[in-house]
């Protein structure tokens, strides 16, 4: 088997092992997956409106307004708002539907409620220290992961379309919003994504731009993204975090459990991408102890399905998870292996995503399992950042 062939189903069948963990039974699955696509190819598809990222609506969080961005599960971490420093937050797939092949912002849907549980779940980690600033944007559906292996070309092409929409918002936020001051980046799965032509195209070449980036968190993307030292050694200005306290540079990782790896170790995507461990934050390095995890925050909120019998996610399935705010300190311990990041067994805290837990992938996890040292982290950079100027 050659080495593109392998890596196209390596990542065909994770994809399908993520999705297939949204559904009850593999029947359902199966239905979804191969009969759903979008009718239309995306070139023949009607395009949504042009986003006018003045407005206030197009921004899913933003300082002068209340958003999911805001909820606060802990104070242990806090400082002033006169850190001046920004999140330019980019959330990741939650466009589920097969009626297109791009999201429609305009559609306030379950795509629209699931992006209130990335906010709630990852950008709040931000609201301690720093204005959160995230765009709505056209973001593509999940079957665009789908087509990527049957026709890559397509696929990039609708994942570009997306991006386009993340650079205007960026650019705007650089222009409008962020005056001068140090910004984070914070992006997740297809966020991360766009994150990697966004720091390559955009950051990286303008040195007045990059030198004012704190950090950016980029997880949860080596599956289409490589960050790779092939990657990093096109940079000029922005390089990979080696250590805890190292400013205008990218963390980033993939969580799995420790117990799946015997079979991840067989896929080949990945291997070469950068692996964070945030407990610690050094880089492909030892197990860490669970003494040093600072902690998680149990995944809570409603999150949307589609029914195996709707493509246009109309119907959805919705399952509620934990109602009141938990966290778990002290939690996990958590290593570098082939690209990943193995975390010690978490039982079944995390519902919904009891099939999650079942097979391993904590990819949904990715932040909220390191929520407080992530937020301690970054209150670190910051601190470096100020005795630094």
């Amino acid at each position: 088997m050659s080495r593109k062939l392998g890596l196209v189903l390596a990542i065909f069948i994770f994809i399908l092992g993520v999705l297939y963990m949204y559904f009850e039974d593999e029947r359902k699955f199966l239905l979804w997956a191969l009969f759903f696509f979008p009718e239309k190819p995306f070139l023949l598809e009607e395009k949504p409106d042009l986003i006018d990222y003045t407005e206030l609506d197009y921004w899913a969080a933003h300082p002068e307004k209340k958003d999911s961005s805001d909820f606060v599960p802990d104070k242990t971490f806090s400082t002033s708002k006169e850190t001046k420093v920004n999140v330019f937050y980019i959330h990741p797939t939650t466009y589920l539907s097969g009626e297109s092949w791009i999201y429609d912002v305009k559609f306030q849907g379950p795509a629209y409620q699931n992006i209130q549980w990335f906010l709630r779940n990852q950008a709040s980690i931000f609201n301690r220290c720093c204005e959160v600033y995230a765009p709505y944007y056209s973001q593509s559906s999940i079957f665009t992961y789908i087509a990527n292996f049957f026709s890559l070309e397509e696929a990039e092409i609708i994942l570009d379309y997306s991006y386009k929409d993340v650079e205007r918002a960026f650019k705007h936020f650089i222009e409008n919003f962020n005056n001068g001051a140090h910004f984070i980046v914070a992006s997740h799965s297809q966020g991360s994504h766009h994150a990697h032509r966004l720091i390559k195209e955009v950051i990286d070449p303008e040195p007045d731009i990059a030198s004012k980036l704190v950090v950016a968190y980029a997880l949860g993307s080596a599956i289409i993204r490589d960050w790779s030292e092939d990657y990093f050694s096109q940079l000029v200005n922005v390089e990979r975090c080696t250590e805890a306290l190292q400013v205008s540079c990218v963390v980033h990782w993939d969580t799995v459990s420790a117990k799946s790896l015997p079979w991840l170790k067989y896929l080949k995507w990945g291997r070469d991408s950068l692996c964070t461990n945030p407990i610690g934050w050094k880089i492909n390095g030892g197990r860490s102890k669970k003494s040093a995890h600072v902690g998680s925050l149990v995944a809570f909120g409603e999150l949307f399905y589609p029914e195996e019998n709707d493509p246009k996610f109309i119907k959805v399935r919705q399952e509620s998870s934990n109602v009141r705010v938990v966290i778990k300190k002290k939690f996990v311990t958590a290593y570098c292996k082939d690209g990943f990041l193995a975390v010690s067994a978490i039982g079944r805290i995390v519902n919904p995503h009891s099939k999650l837990v079942k097979y391993g992938n904590y990819h949904l996890l990715d932040y909220s399992l390191f929520y407080f040292d992530i937020q301690k982290n970054l209150f670190d950079r910051i601190k470096t950042l100020q005795e630094k100027y």
